[in-house]
């Protein structure tokens, strides 16, 4: 799912922070702000701003490191892959 483009307009600037994903929303800043934190996992219900959230991180870590790329992947997608690797002993293109 390497789409360099995709989700470019998703900011913390124009995310609509609530009382119910505030605590989502300031998690996500501060992980995209020490690029050395613990791995981020966003989950809840639909329309709650997970997809935004995601791409803000993305976006804010590529704009502040640019020797980094970030990759937003599904878990089917990263099963896939990791199967995929194993198959091939290891190795993947």
């Amino acid at each position: 799912m390497l789409d360099t483009k995709r989700g470019r307009q998703y900011t913390f600037d124009n995310f609509d922070v609530t009382k119910a994903n505030r605590k989502a929303f300031e998690t996500a800043k501060k992980f995209a702000e020490n690029i050395d934190s613990k791995p981020l996992t966003v989950f809840g219900g639909i329309a709650t701003g997970k997809t935004h959230l995601l791409y803000a991180v993305k976006n804010a870590i590529e704009q502040n490191s640019y020797e980094l790329k970030v990759i937003l992947t599904t878990m089917a997608e990263m099963q896939s892959l990791l199967t995929d690797i194993l198959r091939n002993c290891g190795t993947a293109e």
